[in-house]
């Protein structure tokens, strides 16, 4: 029989913060080494779309997460574990859409960055 999953909004918030400001700072970073954020995107990729681009895809996860954490711990596990995957394998995007490698890095980092606030924010804990 599966148990029912919550999911700490306090922890999922902290996390997701904790993301959002790692990026930011890594697209100063990126753009300080010479980053041109030239990807192909209809909008310019600045400090506050970095940010929107961490916060709401997290946000959203969290909330389908909390969804299907109803469901069971089972049906959560995977969810997580797929949602890591996803960000991971994607990691190598800004890398590939980049017209230098310094953007290409830069992006591949706030997805490993997303990937594992991701993982702290909703994969469940065994309680103390």
């Amino acid at each position: 029989m599966s148990s029912k999953v919550s999911i700490g909004v306090s922890r999922v918030a902290i996390w997701v913060a904790v993301a959002a400001i790692a990026n930011v700072v890594l697209f100063f970073i990126g753009e300080n080494a010479g980053a041109t954020y030239r990807v192909g995107s209809p909008v310019p990729i600045d400090a506050l779309m970095t940010g929107i681009a961490t916060v709401v895809p997290l946000a959203i996860g969290a909330s389908v997460a909390s969804l299907v954490g109803k469901k069971g711990l089972k049906s959560l596990n995977i969810l997580v574990w797929v949602g890591f995957v996803v960000a991971i394998i994607s990691a190598p995007n800004g890398w590939v859409m980049s017209q230098d490698a310094t953007t290409g890095l830069t992006l591949g980092a706030m997805h490993l960055v997303a990937a594992f606030a991701w993982l702290l924010a909703v994969k469940p804990r065994k309680d103390a």
